[in-house]
């Protein structure tokens, strides 16, 4: 969602940026007697004179913009994943890791730590605690290897007792 609110930002400055260009010069235009150069003002201004609300273009042009910006407002409403973890024994909270960072290092462990021939891991940062989900390609029997092994690693890491595992079984390994 970074991403994607970067991308909106740069789109929305650069088109006020445009937009103000554009009407300094029709104003300047105006001072300077030169008529209308891109905007055409006077046709504007009789056409939305002669516009009421009940003009179903006047509508459809609020009803899209208020569904824009209901989806927009959603969007930026909606809790995301915290972006860093606390590290343990800090009281200050001042050193993190990276959530990112932190899931794939505990795939990667789970994967050469245990018989699992892949393991994908999903962090939830939490007020006091981790809610970690491990999805990892093992054997059933192999649940109580993976849950400990992620519990070793977390532990090293955040510190005992911060976290709460939960191990899915992705799919049954076949043994020949």
């Amino acid at each position: 969602m970074r991403a994607f609110n970067r991308v909106l930002s740069l789109l929305l400055g650069l088109a006020l940026l445009a937009g103000g260009l554009l009407v300094a010069a029709e104003v300047a235009a105006a001072l300077l007697d030169r008529g209308e150069l891109v905007i055409p003002a006077r046709r504007w201004a009789e056409e939305l004179r002669a516009t009421t609300f009940t003009d179903p273009a006047a509508r459809v042009v609020f009803g899209v913009v208020a569904a824009v910006g209901l989806v927009l407002f959603v969007a930026e409403a909606r809790r995301w994943p915290k972006q860093r973890v606390p590290l343990a024994d800090d009281q200050q909270r001042s050193w993190w890791l990276l959530r990112r960072s932190l899931e794939q290092h505990l795939g990667r462990a789970v994967t050469t730590g245990t018989g699992a021939t892949g393991a994908r891991a999903r962090v939830r940062p939490q007020r006091r605690r981790l809610r970690v989900r491990l999805d990892a390609d093992v054997a059933p029997t192999a649940r109580p290897a993976v849950e400990q092994r992620a519990a070793q690693v977390l532990d090293q890491l955040i510190g005992p007792d911060r976290s709460q595992i939960r191990v899915r079984i992705r799919r049954r390994e076949r043994v020949a």
